[in-house]
């Protein structure tokens, strides 16, 4: 019961675009309950909601897509029963990551790692698209 109110939280702070302060208590719901898949899925939707402001390129806002399809991820290992939605939410953002072409311009390769600034703060794997 504790972990929805966190979640409820965080849903009304993320609606405010309090983005940072809803991560944190979708962190809070998920020390409490570590199953709750829609506190991963929250937190990737905000991800991808902030791609165009936490990057100064056409690749380092397109992988913020990546951070959240690695939230998405989780968000199915800890709670299947949401595979459904999440699978939906992996093939749309799937769209939104860079190119080849988009990283041989900026000289980057895949496989390389790739710190997103902004209020997000992580480090993902570049991948592509195609």
């Amino acid at each position: 019961k504790k972990a929805g109110n966190l979640l409820r939280v965080a849903q009304i702070l993320s609606k405010k675009g309090r983005k940072s302060e809803a991560r944190n208590y979708c962190y809070q719901a998920l020390d409490n309950a570590p199953t709750m898949g829609n506190a991963y899925l929250l937190i990737a939707v905000m991800y991808a909601q902030s791609a165009n402001s936490c990057g100064t390129d056409v690749v380092s806002k397109r992988l913020v897509y990546q951070a959240a399809i690695n939230k998405l991820r989780k968000a199915k290992s800890v709670d299947p029963s949401i595979s459904s939605k999440v699978n939906k939410y992996i093939r749309q953002f799937s769209a939104s990551l860079p190119s080849k072409k988009d990283l041989f311009l900026i000289g980057t390769q895949a496989g390389s790692t790739h710190k997103i600034g902004c209020w997000i703060g992580e480090t993902v794997r570049v991948v592509t698209k195609d």
